[in-house]
């Protein structure tokens, strides 16, 4: 299984992940661009920021993943020009695939999932799927094969996704589509209402990584300058936003998040939680990294909860540990077939 011609790959909210034995983790923001009047891809990452930046009448922008859910027809084409571009003669090869999967997906999604590898290019044969939440979990270094309770929180773009581990079993779970996309979509629809100013999500999220923060004894700290555009007029105009309007906008969808994983921690058998409160939890998603969200997962469930080393990448990283040696995580991942 899984020689050094073949694939890891993670199809995030926010980017896209590959690995191949034969070189490093590659990282390509989740942009793809199609040309108009055609049905196949242009570009994607970063080349197709760049193309969009210089001609938006030639070329329209799609994305693999919304709202935490994939977007099977782009996931199609976007593996098959992956293939193509990272492996030339694949057409002769069909390498074979290790492909984490949205946390949750439904037996009829998964034979989907595995449905659109086979339609562009990869070994039939040779599909391998892993919980993305379980990849997370294993990059992020949790002894998720051994006798004891061990806790991931991943927070994406697209989702909040929490479970339980013990001897390489997921013992509960929980996940909303919902995570750092959608706190910025909050941020965008309050500047609308209270300014009558439309921002851009990205002006959003640029925002919420500079002045964001939960914390409430961080009172109007600081301010940005949101330009955009004024909605009675249609003239570019802006609004300044403190911190603390910002932590109004979102606080409501922070709350539907740790109200996820607070209900994971009740489906917790007692003799895991025990581990869980002695060796903590572990959070990886790039979404964790706002100011005072730990803090306030960890006021509401009373656990002491670290970053992850490699936070917003774990998912692959547990791929590429897979890969790197798949007879010591033989049964965590699936060919889907059951």
């Amino acid at each position: 299984m899984l020689g050094a011609k073949d694939f890891g790959i993670d199809l995030g909210t926010n980017f896209i992940r590959i690995y191949t034995p034969s070189s490093a983790i590659i990282t390509e923001p989740n942009i793809i661009v199609f040309q108009r009047g055609t049905e196949s891809i242009a570009a994607i990452g970063t080349r197709a920021e760049k193309l969009l930046s210089l001609d938006t009448e030639r070329y329209m922008q799609l994305f693999v993943k919304e709202n935490g859910a994939l977007d099977y027809t782009t996931a199609r084409e976007t593996l098959g020009f992956i293939v193509r571009h990272y492996q030339p003669f694949s057409f002769l090869l069909h390498p074979d695939l290790l492909m984490a999967i949205p946390h949750g997906s439904s037996v009829i999604e998964r034979k989907a999932i595995r449905d659109l590898c086979i339609q562009a290019g990869f070994n039939e044969k040779g599909l391998y799927f892993i919980d993305e939440l379980l990849a997370a979990a294993i990059g992020a270094g949790l002894p998720v094969l051994e006798p004891v309770g061990t806790m991931v929180i991943n927070i994406g773009g697209g989702n909040t996704q929490a479970g339980v581990f013990s001897l390489g079993g997921l013992v509960c779970s929980g996940s909303l589509h919902k995570g750092g996309r959608e706190l910025s979509r909050q941020i965008v629809e309050y500047v609308r209402k209270q300014y009558g100013i439309m921002i851009d999500i990205t002006t959003a999220q640029r925002a919420k990584l500079r002045i964001g923060s939960l914390l409430p004894q961080d009172m109007e700290i600081d301010q940005v300058t949101l330009n955009g555009r004024n909605m009675k007029t249609g003239m570019p105009d802006s609004a300044v936003v403190t911190t603390e309007e910002m932590r109004e906008a979102i606080r409501p969808v922070v709350n539907e998040m740790v109200d996820c994983i607070y209900q994971v921690l009740e489906q917790t058998p007692p003799e895991l939680a025990s581990d869980l409160i002695e060796n903590g939890v572990i959070a990886t998603g790039g979404a964790v990294q706002m100011r005072g969200l730990l803090e306030l997962i960890e006021e509401r469930t009373h656990l002491n909860i670290k970053i992850a080393k490699h936070t917003s990448d774990a998912v692959i990283r547990g791929v590429q540990k897979v890969m790197q040696d798949p007879s010591a995580w033989n049964g965590v991942y699936s060919d889907l077939l059951q």
